[in-house]
């Protein structure tokens, strides 16, 4: 629940997630322990409710949803990426010291990239493409479902010819990584790649 409140937040600034108060779960069935009687039955329904005389077969989750409403602090403010309809950018931008022209794609990849639904290490992956925001700059904000330790590098043009990771280096093929140490579940990064610089940045989103 947490999980897809926070990539609604970040991946469509103009959706809302609708809290499941109650769902058919579909040709799936959950044997559960009925509040009360102790009886093992069959559910066929998800109920938000805390098990009770009132709802025996609840999933006791009111509490995450009243943590994530109270919680809540315009995550997709502080870390949304722009919307759907918008280019990604850096269709026509120069560098205003050296001329050169800015590219217009900038992928973001290592070993995360099953988490967002694509294949692990794609340097030319559309799920994963920064978007531009100026002065060189190119961000993306992803959700991390699990903690854990990742990688990743920056891919300008999409190519392995020239990535960045640890240093404003560049490196050819696909040994160089930096990694990332993610504490929690549900956890809400922002990668910034600023081509002037060839830096990668991580900012850890706290809260909602």
């Amino acid at each position: 629940m947490e999980y897809t409140f926070k990539w609604t937040a970040i991946n469509n600034v103009n959706a809302y997630f609708q809290m499941p108060f109650m769902r058919t779960l579909g040709s799936c069935r959950i044997q559960m322990q009925a509040y009360g009687s102790g009886k093992e039955m069959i559910s066929s329904c998800y109920k938000v409710n805390m098990p009770s005389e009132a709802c025996s077969l609840g999933f006791g989750q009111e509490e995450t949803m009243k943590r994530i409403w109270v919680s809540e602090n315009n995550l997709r403010e502080r870390a949304g990426n722009p919307p759907l309809v918008r280019e990604y950018g850096a269709e026509d931008e120069y560098d205003s010291l050296t001329s050169v022209k800015l590219p217009s794609r900038v992928i973001l990849f290592r070993n995360f990239q099953h988490h967002l639904g694509v294949i692990n290490h794609d340097s030319n992956s559309e799920v994963t493409r920064m978007y531009y925001v100026g002065d060189g700059e190119y961000r993306l904000s992803c959700v991390f479902p699990f903690k854990g330790e990742y990688e990743f590098a920056v891919a300008p043009y999409g190519t392995l010819s020239s990535i960045y990771s640890i240093d404003n280096y560049p490196r050819s093929g696909s040994s160089s990584k930096a990694k990332l140490r993610i504490e929690l579940d549900n956890t809400v990064v922002i990668f910034a790649y600023n081509f002037k610089t060839r830096t990668i940045k991580t900012e850890i989103i706290e809260g909602m």
